[in-house]
């Protein structure tokens, strides 16, 4: 009976580490307060009226994301590449483990009703 027992946790415990393993092989989900800390950067940049198409992973230690930020169409390609450069050093300064962030830039586009569409 004891045998079953130890043979029940060892089973447990093997299983709960090879679970722990896969979330960190594939890239599990950084967590609430790093996915939250990304988005008040983002929401509170200068010059980003938006944002969407966010994503976070965490391999390892390491955390990498991926940001579609919304700014003024009537931006340079030099301004709007500026914007980006400078939003994935705050979001590196601001998020520790941050490896890598790709930030892809797209100017905010208006509907016929003259709201902001994303």
């Amino acid at each position: 009976m004891v045998a079953v027992g130890i043979s029940v946790l060892i089973l447990h415990w093997g299983l709960r580490m090879g679970h722990d393993a896969i979330n960190v092989l594939m890239g599990a989900s950084p967590g609430a307060d790093v996915m939250t800390k990304i988005k008040d950067v983002c929401e509170n940049f200068p010059r980003v009226k938006g944002f969407h198409k966010f994503r976070a992973r965490r391999v390892g230690s390491r955390i990498f994301a991926d940001v579609h930020v919304l700014v003024d169409p009537k931006l340079s390609v030099k301004d709007s590449h500026e914007v980006a450069t400078k939003l994935e050093r705050r979001l590196k300064t601001k998020v520790s483990n941050l490896t890598s962030v790709v930030v892809h830039v797209e100017p905010v586009r208006r509907c016929k009703s003259g709201k902001k569409r994303q």
